[in-house]
């Protein structure tokens, strides 16, 4: 059978520190989602609180531990966490969903907390999420 598929080229860019990111962030949650508490490692992302820019940006408090879906509905500005209470909150479009059990909830607590997000990344995060 011949392969019939379309194919196109992409450019990416390179996420130095990624592993070494994702590693100490997994350490630091206890290696579960902040949002859901899921454990399971292939489930799990290292999501940057502000989008990264370079290996600046893998500093620890600009990172959350995340499960997969719940990363892209993050990015998405589909959920958020309150920069000073931590309270997970979810848009309106999605509240009646499986994701709308999360509103309300606090973030699980990381291992050390000197490790806790920073405030003014999630208010950037935070204002992305009022805006849509």
């Amino acid at each position: 059978m011949e392969d019939h598929r379309s194919k196109i080229q992409t450019e990416e860019f390179v996420r130095e520190g990624q592993e070494e990111f994702r590693t100490s962030l997994l350490d630091a949650y206890n290696y579960q989602c902040a949002i859901s508490c899921c454990n399971v490692v292939g489930a799990l992302d290292a999501a940057h609180i502000t989008r990264y820019l370079g290996v600046k940006s893998n500093h620890l408090q600009n990172g959350i531990i995340l499960r997969k879906d719940i990363h892209a509905l993050f990015d998405r500005h589909l959920i958020t966490i309150h920069p000073e209470t931590l309270i997970v909150m979810v848009d309106e479009s999605i509240i009646d969903s499986e994701y709308g059990k999360f509103d309300g909830d606090r973030i699980h607590p990381l291992i050390d907390s000197r490790l806790r997000p920073s405030s003014k990344a999630l208010s950037q995060n935070f204002e992305l999420f009022q805006k849509s």
